[in-house]
C-alpha cells in the first residue's frame, strides 16, 4: 500500500493518530507544546493528503522497524524508518514528500506495527527537518551545495 493510500485510509483516525504520536513520541500529554506540535502534524496530514504522488528514480519502500539498542533487552528499542530496496535501508529524511507519499509500506513493517503507529512514525522522521515539504527542500540544496563544494574542491 502506499503512503498516500495508507493516510486516506485513516482519515477518521486522527484521535488515534493524535494519541500514537504522543504516547510513541512525547512524554507529557499536559505539555503545551505538544498541542501546538500536534496541530503542525496535523497540517502535515492534511497537506499530504491534498498532494499528487511522484514517483522516485530510484523506488525504495518505507521500512518501519523496532531498532534493538541492546541485543540483550528485548525492550530496549526504538522504531525507525528507513527506505528499503530489498537489499539495503536508506536515509530518506532528506526525500520529496510528493515522493514518500508513492513509497509502498514494505510489508514487514506491519510484523510489529499497527497501521496508526506506522503513520506516527512515518510523521516523525518526514518532519525531522522541519513540518513543510519547503524546508525539507531547502536542506537537500544545502547538502547538495556542501556535496558540490566538497567535489570542486577534490578536483
Amino acid at each position: 500500500m502506499k503512503l498516500k493510500t495508507l493516510l486516506q485510509n485513516n482519515i477518521n483516525n486522527m484521535d488515534k493518530i493524535k494519541t500514537s504520536m504522543l504516547m510513541n513520541h512525547y512524554s507529557d500529554e499536559n505539555d503545551l507544546e505538544y498541542e501546538k506540535t500536534w496541530s503542525q502534524y496535523y497540517d502535515v496530514i492534511t497537506y499530504l493528503l491534498e498532494e499528487e504522488p511522484v514517483a522516485q528514480d530510484n523506488p525504495v519502500s518505507i521500512l518501519v522497524q523496532k531498532y534493538f539498542t541492546n541485543e540483550e533487552n528485548e525492550y530496549d528499542w526504538y522504531p525507525d524508518v528507513v527506505g528499503w530496496d530489498g537489499e539495503q535501508t536508506w536515509g530518506i529524511e532528506l526525500v520529496d514528500w510528493h515522493e514518500w507519499l508513492d513509497m509502498d509500506i514494505d510489508q514487514d513493517s506491519y510484523d510489529d506495527f499497527n497501521e496508526i503507529d506506522i503513520i506516527t512514525n512515518i510523521l516523525w522522521e518526514m518532519t525531522f527537518f522541519g513540518f513543510s515539504n519547503e524546508k525539507v527542500i531547502e536542506k537537500i540544496n544545502y547538502f547538495s551545495n556542501i556535496m558540490d563544494n566538497i567535489k570542486n574542491e577534490t578536483s
